[in-house]
């Protein structure tokens, strides 16, 4: 019951406040959005941020898809996921590719601190989709390096038992979530993320504004913001010897690192905020997206 007053006090609002467009991101709001625009008869463009096919049930899948009849356009914030919901039987006529935006001056403007040992950097979920383990894994090739885990979830305490099992444990730090990732990029040197899955990798576009390469697999360069020897690597997803391969080459060789560093800050100008909003607005007029 409480539910349902919730969703007519946000019809009763959408009525009375009558906005051009309502945009909505995520599988619940874009639900309820959607029901709740068209009761009031306001437009509304959902974001779809990756391929929800393994974590909602058919019935969930089966309304998204009956949604998208009353959805003015469905924005995909990357190729690989606008090619996933096709694949979910959304029409592509429907589908236009905005990536996600950031502040580029906010990470422009952090003070790199200097340190002893090369240091790569983990951050987001500690799920299995995201192979943190094979970060493990390569590193216990890599001597001389340290690696700094930041993230919480249902792997931490298998992946805390594996660092001890490799005998990693002086190497390797485990932290909770933080609200700054910005102080964690100051101290590293390379952001690494194998994901076998991922809708666009935020991170990887920050840590690249931020002047830190990133070594990626091709999966998790969704964004296709790594460029692979200029800004950093691209390796194969799972392939734990390209990823120890790619992480000793970078941590071993300081001329590439630095050459990889100095590409990475202009290698991000597509996904500034002001391109993000602009492309906003131009969906929004109905126009065609001019990036």
């Amino acid at each position: 019951m409480r539910e349902a007053r919730r969703f007519f006090v946000l019809v009763r609002f959408l009525y009375t406040l009558k906005p051009d467009v309502l945009f909505t991101h995520h599988w619940f709001a874009n639900t309820v959005g959607r029901l709740a625009g068209l009761i009031a008869g306001v437009r509304v463009i959902p974001f779809e941020h990756s391929d929800y096919s393994s974590r909602y049930s058919q019935k969930q899948l089966l309304l998204d898809r009956a949604l998208q009849s009353i959805s003015s356009r469905i924005v995909a914030v990357s190729q690989p996921v606008r090619d996933a919901l096709i694949l979910r039987g959304i029409r592509g006529s429907r589908i236009v590719v905005i990536p996600n935006g950031i502040s580029r001056e906010r990470f422009a403007t952090i003070q790199k601190r200097s340190h002893p040992v090369f240091t790569f950097l983990f951050i987001g979920r500690l799920i299995r989709d995201k192979c943190v383990a094979d970060i493990l894994y390569a590193l216990a090739r890599v001597p001389h390096a340290r690696l700094v885990v930041v993230g919480s979830g249902e792997e931490e305490a298998s992946l805390r038992s594996l660092t001890q099992t490799l005998q990693l444990t002086e190497r390797v730090s485990f932290l909770d979530e933080r609200p700054n990732v910005e102080d964690e990029l100051a101290v590293v040197d390379c952001l690494v993320l194998p994901s076998r899955r991922e809708g666009f990798g935020l991170v990887v576009v920050e840590a690249l504004a931020s002047g830190v390469p990133a070594i990626v697999s091709d999966t998790a360069n969704a964004s296709g913001a790594v460029k692979n020897g200029v800004n950093g690597f691209v390796v194969p997803s799972e392939d734990i010897d390209a990823l120890s391969a790619a992480m000793a080459r970078i941590a071993s060789h300081a001329e590439e690192h630095k050459l990889l560093a100095a590409s990475a800050r202009d290698s991000v100008d597509q996904f500034s905020i002001e391109r993000h909003v602009d492309r906003l607005l131009l969906l929004a007029g109905n126009r065609a997206c001019r990036y």
